[in-house]
């Protein structure tokens, strides 16, 4: 099922503003359900959770610019590709954080906060591929 109207492309939009927005909140709230731990990742993950932010804020703009009239499929997929970065980043350090045995630290919401905004952006960005190019018109010939 293909769409060409605007507003599947403005719902890929709205959803990949959505996904920065909730993967850059994910730094401001609690990774561990310590009382004791401040707000945001602790300072080793960080950088991490910064660059999952920064892969998601290139996600929107391929998605931007793969809503537009005649998108290249590889920019639709270098979308998808930056839109899973967050996920797997996600993954990566709460496995790590597991694996060091730290259980006050997988208990905290700011996973959750980093995972729901990696899974908008995958949303947005694999609903571009549902957009239909649309055709170039035809110009009137003799003008």
């Amino acid at each position: 099922m293909y769409s060409d109207g605007g507003l599947l492309k403005t719902a890929a939009r709205v959803l990949a503003v959505l996904a920065v927005a909730v993967t850059v909140w994910s730094l401001n709230v609690a990774w561990g359900d310590d009382p004791a731990l401040r707000g945001g990742p602790p300072k080793q993950w960080e950088r991490h959770v910064v660059g999952a932010a920064l892969l998601g804020g290139l996600a929107a703009v391929l998605v931007f610019v793969g809503s537009r009239a005649r998108p290249h499929v590889a920019v639709r997929a270098a979308a998808c590709a930056a839109a899973l970065g967050p996920l797997v980043i996600a993954l990566v350090l709460r496995s790590d954080a597991a694996a060091q045995g730290l259980p006050q630290l997988v208990a905290g919401p700011g996973w959750t906060w980093l995972t729901v905004g990696g899974g908008l952006g995958v949303l947005a960005a694999a609903s571009t591929f549902v957009i239909r190019r649309t055709p170039e018109r035809k110009r009137a010939r003799g003008r």
